[in-house]
């Protein structure tokens, strides 16, 4: 697959790979250049274990907040598939 560096030194990463790699828009992505070759992979989020009141819960810096809407659209999105 190819792709071209526009002007302002950004480049498109094609759907396919975007897809195969799980990249979604706001994915942090470590860059390197190693033996002619230019590497990036995901940054993985360091998650912290907090407590909240009563309960223990994971924190993870940059993660969106799961709130009541999104729970109950991911629960009819498992339930529901699209066909």
């Amino acid at each position: 697959m190819e792709t071209t560096i526009d002007k302002a030194g950004r480049l498109v990463i094609p759907k396919a790979v975007r897809e195969q790699a799980g990249l979604s828009p706001g994915t942090r992505l470590e860059i390197s250049y190693r033996d002619g070759r230019i590497e990036m992979e995901p940054v993985v989020a360091e998650a912290e274990i907090v407590r909240d009141g009563p309960v223990w819960a994971v924190r993870i810096p940059g993660a969106p907040t799961l709130t009541l809407e999104l729970a109950n659209e991911t629960l009819r999105q498992v339930r529901e598939p699209e066909l």
